[in-house]
């Protein structure tokens, strides 16, 4: 009648259909982008409100601390000597452990690390120097500087002690079968050993030329030779610097420990850092502001901390000074595991503690 056939309204019927599916099928995709983004915006202000909530509760710590020492906040910061100083050792993780209480508002350590001032004998020449290399702190804060080579230099113990009396020592020891490992492979990369060397083959060639040592020496003979020069000029003492007993021996007749010289578990650190912090803050008479709320373990299984005035965190990993793991080697880790039983055993015995090495 008005030209449009029944084939037509069919059509039309079907291309009504389709608009009103698209219609509600757009609606529906609209109302799911809404729903995805409230909840992402609920969950991102959540995890803003959350660290809000921390960072409030760290600084009401921070007050109520500050307000109990009687802390005069609006002194001018100056250059001055370290109060706390980490001495090793090396490649256990100390720059770590540095960077970490440096996220501590009350601690402060130098951007580049090490400063080697009390290796050299004439240290007292070079005072000034050393001062204005370290960060400028308020007379309640705490100045931390961090050289391992100090743990095996001779006569560092004394110069600190003459210098600094009521500074504290911190020393970190991990399991010196993985420490050995790490030193060689680092050694290798600055190309102290060949890049084809072989862990294996070198454990044995050094640990043979120690045995001799040993057998040779008497045992306070020996002692001499691991912490002098000597060894230290011969790649044995990659070997050697794991025979931590003789070092901390040295560093105890000058230091009391647990009231000026804390030794960390580097192994318990490296899994659980913020027990570690929570020896440390303890030991520097600061409060614990740092707790394992600021961590999270990265795949690596290294950790990052949560950095103080941002919400980024600061990581570490295998290419950014982590510490390197033994792999699959024939048998210099049981060698090695053999040959530090002693010294070990030495060392539980002289600071009345075990450490999980296996």
């Amino acid at each position: 009648m008005y030209g449009i056939s029944y084939h037509d309204n069919d059509m039309l019927r079907l291309k009504i259909v389709r608009q009103n599916m698209t219609r509600r099928k757009r609606i529906y995709l609209v109302g799911l982008f809404v729903i995805v983004s409230a909840l992402t915006t609920i969950q991102f202000l959540k995890g803003d409100y959350e660290t809000f909530k921390a960072r409030r509760n760290r600084l009401k710590i921070l007050d109520d601390y500050l307000t109990s020492v009687g802390a005069n906040r609006t002194q001018t910061s100056i250059k001055r000597l370290p109060n706390a100083i980490i001495i090793g050792a090396e490649k256990c993780g100390t720059g770590a452990l540095t960077r970490f209480l440096a996220q501590h508002p009350l601690i402060k350590a130098p951007i580049n690390l090490e400063r080697f001032f009390f290796n050299n004998e004439h240290y007292q020449d070079s005072m000034e120097k050393y001062i204005k290399s370290l960060p400028a702190a308020k007379d309640y804060e705490i100045v931390i500087e961090k050289t391992p080579a100090y743990l095996k230099a001779l006569g560092t113990s004394e110069r600190i002690h003459r210098t600094i009396p009521d500074a504290k020592i911190i020393l970190l020891l991990c399991d010196p079968v993985n420490r050995t490992y790490s030193d060689f492979l680092q050694h290798k990369n600055i190309g102290d050993i060949n890049e084809a060397a072989n862990f294996d083959t070198f454990v044995g060639m050094e640990i043979e030329k120690l045995y001799e040592k040993y057998a040779t020496f008497h045992e306070k003979v020996f002692e001499n030779y691991v912490l002098s020069g000597e060894a230290n000029f011969q790649l044995s003492h990659i070997v050697s610097s794991g025979m931590y007993y003789y070092y901390v021996k040295y560093w105890l007749k000058t230091w009391k420990l647990n009231e000026n010289f804390l030794i960390l578990n580097g192994e318990t650190f490296l899994r659980t850092p913020w027990k570690t912090l929570d020896k440390v803050q303890q030991f520097l008479g600061i409060p614990k502001i740092i707790n394992e709320n600021d961590f999270k373990q990265q795949s690596t299984g290294f950790y990052c901390i949560h950095q103080l005035y941002n919400k980024e965190f600061l990581c570490f990993s295998k290419d950014n000074k982590g510490r390197s793991r033994l792999q699959n080697h024939e048998w210099a880790p049981e060698i090695l595991r053999k040959f530090f039983a002693k010294s070990n055993e030495k060392l539980y015995s002289l600071i009345g503690e075990t450490f999980d090495w296996q």
